[in-house]
């Protein structure tokens, strides 16, 4: 599974849980990290989530993600616009320091091994 999160910079500031693993897939003004659990149930949804965190005042934040193989898409909070496996959001500006979550229900479709 495929994760990004792009953006362009803000207009320069006036003066002055068990069974899930994590990673950081990202650098920069913006932080993703994505938790996914260590197993799911052939047949049945599961949720993993992707945790933005800006480190620096962003705006035009766009994170996209794809389904993994084997799976297909259910719902995600907030709603993702989708293109065939693909999805993504488009987030308004982040001030430094903000975190947005964001949540996707999947279901497993086939035996596989999910990656990051």
């Amino acid at each position: 599974m495929t994760t990004q999160a792009a953006l362009a910079p803000a207009p320069a500031p006036a003066p002055r849980a068990a069974g899930y693993s994590a990673a950081d897939i990202t650098g920069g003004p913006v932080k993703l990290t994505k938790r996914v659990p260590s197993q799911v149930a052939l047949g049945e949804e599961y949720c993993y989530e992707l945790t933005i965190v800006a480190s620096e005042d962003v705006s035009g934040v766009l994170v996209t993600d794809t389904v993994p193989e084997g799976a297909s898409y259910v719902s995600s909070q907030p709603q993702a616009q989708t293109d065939s496996s693909k999805l993504s959001w488009q987030l308004p500006g982040m001030k430094k320091g903000e975190t947005t979550t964001i949540r996707i229900c999947p279901k497993a479709d086939r035996e596989g091994e999910m990656t990051r």
